[in-house]
This record gives C-alpha cells, sequence and structure tokens, in this order.
C-alpha cells in the first residue's frame, strides 16, 4: 500500500486524486516498469523508452478505472470478486471521486453513510451503484478510461514497431472489453 492509498483513505473524496494514485502504482508496476524492462533487455533507445512510459502510463490507469468499474458492477461469477469489497472498504476511485462531485446533498449523506462501512449489505451497496448511474459518474469515469486506453493504442500504432505494436493494440483493445 502507498502513502498516497492511505492518504485517499483519510482524505475527503473531494481532494482525493484517484488518478494519480493509479498512474503512480498501477500504471507503474503493471504496465510501465514491465515494458521498461523489456525495452532495456531488448536494447530499446531512450525515445522508444519515452513512448512505452507514456504508453504504459495511459494504458495502466484505463485498467485501473475499468477495474474499479467490474468492482462495483461486475458480476461476481466472472470477476471471482465481491461487488461489495470496494464500497466496504472506501475504495477512492475515479469513479467515486466523481460521483461524490456530482451528487446532491442527499446523494452526498448515502455515500458518506455507505463507503467505508464493513457490514455494508446489498441495499446500501444498490444505493451507492444508483448514485455513480444517476450522477453520470461511472459513465464519465469509463469515457476517461477509453481515452486513456485510445491514446496507448495510438503510441502503439504510430510509435512501436511490429509485432509488438500488433500485440500492444489487440491487449488494449481485450482492456476495453474485459468482464474480469
Amino acid at each position: 500500500m502507498s502513502l498516497l492509498d492511505v492518504y485517499g483513505d483519510i482524505d475527503p473524496l473531494e481532494r482525493a486524486d484517484p488518478l494519480l494514485v493509479s498512474a503512480l502504482k498501477t500504471a507503474w508496476y503493471s504496465c510501465v516498469v514491465p515494458l521498461l524492462a523489456g525495452a532495456r533487455l531488448a536494447g530499446g533507445d531512450p525515445t522508444m523508452l519515452a513512448h512505452l512510459e507514456r504508453l504504459g502510463l495511459a494504458l495502466g490507469v484505463s485498467f485501473q478505472i475499468i477495474d474499479d468499474d467490474l468492482g462495483v458492477f461486475g458480476d461476481p461469477a466472472v470477476t471471482g470478486k465481491s461487488r461489495l469489497s470496494d464500497l466496504r472498504s472506501g475504495k477512492r476511485t475515479e469513479m467515486m471521486r466523481l460521483a461524490w462531485e456530482k451528487a446532491d446533498a442527499a446523494q452526498r449523506s448515502t455515500l458518506e453513510a455507505h463507503l467505508g462501512d464493513p457490514t455494508l449489505g446489498e441495499e446500501g451497496a444498490a444505493a451507492v451503484r444508483a448514485i455513480l448511474v444517476d450522477t453520470g459518474a461511472r459513465d464519465a469515469a469509463l469515457r476517461t478510461a477509453r481515452v486513456r486506453a485510445r491514446a496507448a493504442s495510438r503510441i502503439a500504432a504510430e510509435r512501436i514497431p511490429a509485432p509488438l505494436s500488433g500485440h500492444l493494440v489487440a491487449l488494449i483493445d481485450g482492456l476495453l472489453g474485459r468482464a474480469s
């Protein structure tokens, strides 16, 4: 767990920066570091390393947003994860930040009552999900994920030589359609 995760857990939703946490945490260890390690081992030049870093950051943030959505809206039989665990832990995601930002007073009260409640049940979770949809937070977060994925795909297609570019574009396309 990073210091930003701890800070996000205690900081109000309106000041949390989940995209920064995603970039510095998930994107770096899941995407950027493996891409850069492979490129260095293959003798990649500084320009290639810079392209792969940008691609990895965009891809990693997109992946995290989609993963956060699946953690709340996904099918547990497919994801293998409860749809309550992120809500019970009060995970500060981009979708939650957007919901908090767009919520009215009653919706904020509902979010405050349910996010981070370790005993949260399906009824409370359904109320949170409704707010995520009604405020447009879910759509906005997924739109951000698509924009980041398209940026990563563009970098792969325009700046990365074949056959790696084809593998990366296929990986990115698969990310956007993932259900688990």
